[in-house]
């Protein structure tokens, strides 16, 4: 009885601490992006989206034993010290291809912001020292917030400090850089005792690699396809309409972030507190309701939400694309709470990875369509009929496993 009450005070804790690092990714992009779409150009905003995008794909490709690394600290507490120092090793030794990749693409691609890409790379660098998965496992997602609202109060008063028009662009590309790169160090730092060196162990690293493997394909395929449309959108979408695109998408993102992010808490919690006594209902009901809440206050409030995030700048058919877009938070959301807390919480990771394959075949498929038979299909579309047919085939999928379990 005081166990299970004892769980219920750190789960609760943990949940508003997550709420409250997402409101901070949520509320401070509102402030400077108020700020800088009024400060810089909107093609050096574009350029800026797709060379995000592009390092978010290479840190998946390194992180790719984040999920497996929090399962095992979840579960073996006493060999946290182990697992961290060769997750680190493994990171680094992961890091060079994808990295190579991502610079030879941007160089060759916008060579003559050379500057700013080198500038970008950085941080990707420094991330696998974070090692966020350590306070996730551990329930100290009260920590994470601590850290994140003082680097974000930092990168505000170095903003509006340094950045004053648009030819402070690659200011506010160090600014960026510095402040990810600092965060990450804090959280080295924080637990630098527990990195030991000597505890480095090839064996460990070959049976991390073997066991996480599959989350590679995982990475690569889950949740990406706001960033691979963004970086192929170059190509079919002139550049102020991306930016603008990628603005939105960016706030949609970020929502859907603060809403699907609390399974980060609860997958933990799920595999401490015992996976049958967990109440799967309740949660999702919660993440379905607060998803239809944002999709409706997006919908009322849309005209300020242009006014904030994108000033002067609009287009055609602008709110009804938008509406079409937020769609992707309540798919997205629901999406990945049962990615989680039941095909990877089951391990049966290797279902997901089909249905995310089919999601970004369902793309490109759109995208040729596009291309050969020169037929229009609004950027909206193009990420909601994926998404949807991915959320359609993993509940489909769900359901025939629960069936014939029972």
């Amino acid at each position: 009885m005081i166990k299970v009450f004892l769980l219920k005070n750190i789960i609760n804790k943990n949940l508003l601490a997550n709420a409250l690092n997402q409101i901070l990714g949520v509320g401070f992009p509102i402030i400077i992006q108020f700020y800088i779409i009024r400060h810089l150009n909107i093609e050096d905003i574009g350029y800026w989206g797709i060379f995000n995008s592009s390092s978010t794909l290479v840190l998946l490709a390194i992180n790719f034993f984040y999920i497996y690394i929090l399962k095992l600290i979840s579960e073996n507490p006493d060999k946290t010290e182990t697992y961290l120092i060769n997750s680190v090793v493994l990171a680094y030794a992961m890091f060079i291809i994808p990295f190579a990749i991502y610079i030879t693409f941007l160089l060759y691609n916008y060579s003559f912001l050379y500057q700013i890409i080198i500038i970008c790379s950085i941080p990707i660098i420094t991330t696998p020292l974070a090692m966020d998965y350590y306070y996730q496992a551990n329930l100290k997602n009260d920590f994470i917030f601590y850290r994140r609202l003082f680097v974000k109060i930092l990168f505000v008063i170095l903003l509006f400090t340094l950045v004053k028009d648009s030819s402070d662009f690659i200011i506010y590309a160090g600014i960026s850089s510095f402040t990810l790169c600092l965060e990450h160090f804090i959280n080295f730092y924080k637990i630098r005792k527990k990195i030991i060196f000597k505890k480095i162990n090839i064996n460990s690293i070959i049976e991390i690699f073997k066991e996480s493997i599959s989350y590679l394909p995982f990475n690569l395929t889950y949740n990406v396809l706001p960033h691979y449309s963004i970086i192929i959108g170059f190509y079919f979408l002139d550049l102020k309409t991306l930016a603008i695109f990628t603005i939105l998408f960016k706030l949609i993102n970020l929502a859907s972030t603060f809403i699907s992010s609390s399974v980060m808490v609860l997958f933990p919690y799920k595999i401490k507190s015992g996976k049958n006594s967990f109440n799967d209902f309740k949660y999702l009901k919660n993440t379905v309701l607060f998803s239809l809440f944002v999709i409706f206050v997006f919908a009322v409030f849309s005209k300020l939400i242009f006014y904030i995030f994108l000033s002067d700048y609009r287009m055609e058919s602008l709110k009804y694309d938008f509406i079409l877009l937020s769609l992707y938070i309540l798919i997205h959301s629901v999406y990945n709470y049962l990615v989680f807390n039941f095909f990877l919480i089951h391990d049966k990771i290797y279902l997901v990875i089909v249905t995310n394959i089919i999601i970004l075949l369902i793309f490109l498929f759109e995208i040729l369509i596009h291309i050969i038979f020169e037929y229009e299909l609004k950027f909206p579309l193009l990420i909601i009929i994926p998404v949807l047919s991915g959320l359609i085939i993993l509940s489909s999928i769900m359901f025939y496993l629960k069936k014939n379990t029972n």
